[in-house]
């Protein structure tokens, strides 16, 4: 064996392009919203990451989570519950999750359904123990308005 070392080559990262403070706020808000097409209009709700951080400013948390699989076999059912450990209130959120999904004009099976299913029962509980004044500003900001 040879006692030299392997030299590796690395791509030095390129710089990014200088954004001012105001242009990365707005690209972190961007994140914490989710919109997707629903009877011809535009759906706009916070994504679980949102959540998440407005969530952890709050000191709200997920106390209970649970889910089960409908006596249909089409999909899960879950159920959590979100508290504010300042306040002690609580609020209760459940959806259905179907275990297909529309690809190309043809349902297939989704294998994350159970992923997607906790993701969005936990963000609905977690959503509804936000105040309306600290959605406001962010919804403000991001959301054309007519």
């Amino acid at each position: 064996m040879s006692d030299e070392l392997a030299v590796i080559e690395t791509e030095q990262p390129t710089a990014l392009a200088p954004r001012t403070y105001a242009d990365l706020e707005l690209s972190v808000l961007q994140s914490y919203l989710t919109q997707w097409q629903q009877g011809g209009s535009t759906v706009t709700t916070f994504s679980a990451r949102g959540i998440c951080h407005i969530a952890e400013e709050l000191n709200l948390s997920i106390v209970d989570s649970t889910f089960r699989e409908t006596s249909d076999g089409k999909g899960y059912t879950f159920s959590a519950t979100a508290e504010n450990l300042n306040t002690g209130r609580k609020f209760i959120a459940h959806v259905f999750q179907p275990n297909t999904m529309r690809r190309g004009g043809k349902e297939v099976p989704d294998a994350d359904a159970l992923a997607k299913g906790a993701t969005r029962v936990n963000r609905n509980a977690l959503q509804g123990l936000i105040p309306a004044s600290s959605k406001s500003p962010v919804y403000g900001r991001l959301i054309p308005h007519s």
